[in-house]
């Protein structure tokens, strides 16, 4: 299928994501499918956003270069080749002033101060400035700490009501790389939805996750590092 296809395909799912407004969406780092969603849905909010769009990445700003050590040293996914591509066309549509680009790390964090409480105050003020899409791990996209990190309050729990929490589940069991408690960094195998009847492109209820909604692609794919493995 042509990419201008599978585009105009996926237009009806877009639409019905933009139509919830401003968005933090929570993906499984090392996927191909999370950052061709988020070129997707910003090259169809472009012409459609009456509001800057200002698109946040879980990335710091030396990830403009190929070359740092962002791509070589960061291994738990968001160093793949296929978020590199994303980055290439999000810089890109910065230099011809169609969007406002946003890196979550990099900053000075101020003392006292957890990095995904900056995170979550930086989207917090965002919102007010433009129409805002935000990628982060699902850890971090998540409205209330979760039971497996009791100790950390993640960036979602800062961002304020005016945004919604959308994480991204695959219908069928497929592939992610990155790294674990249980070395080595690896291609691994990632299940399918446990939610019975789920469909790629469908939005279900996310509260038993801890997001507002659920969004389903068919399957993950491996996205492999974009300097080796």
């Amino acid at each position: 299928m042509s990419r201008l296809n599978r585009h105009a395909r996926l237009m009806p799912y877009l639409d019905r994501l933009l139509s919830h407004g401003d968005l933090f969406i929570g993906e499984v780092h090392g996927t191909v499918e999370s950052p061709r969603l988020m070129q997707c849905l910003v090259e169809r909010a472009l012409p459609r956003v009456n509001e800057t769009v200002i698109v946040s990445l879980e990335l710091s700003e030396r990830a403009r270069d190929s070359g740092s050590l962002h791509w070589r040293d960061i291994r738990d996914g968001r160093s793949s080749a296929a978020m590199w591509s994303l980055l290439e066309f999000l810089v890109q549509k910065e230099r011809e002033g169609a969007l406002r680009l946003h890196f979550q790390h990099g900053g000075q964090v101020p003392a006292g101060m957890s990095i995904d409480e900056y995170s979550g105050m930086a989207l917090k003020t965002l919102v007010k400035e433009g129409f805002v899409i935000a990628l982060a791990g699902n850890f971090h996209s998540s409205r209330a700490i979760e039971p497996r990190r009791p100790g950390i309050a993640p960036a979602g729990t800062y961002v304020g009501s005016d945004i919604t929490h959308i994480r991204i589940e695959s219908v069928e069991a497929g592939e992610a790389w990155f790294c674990s408690s249980d070395p080595p960094c690896r291609v691994r195998p990632m299940p399918g939805t446990s939610i019975k009847n789920a469909s790629a492109g469908e939005l279900v209820d996310g509260s038993e996750m801890n997001h507002d909604l659920i969004f389903f692609v068919q399957k993950y794919t491996a996205s492999m590092p974009l300097h080796g493995d």
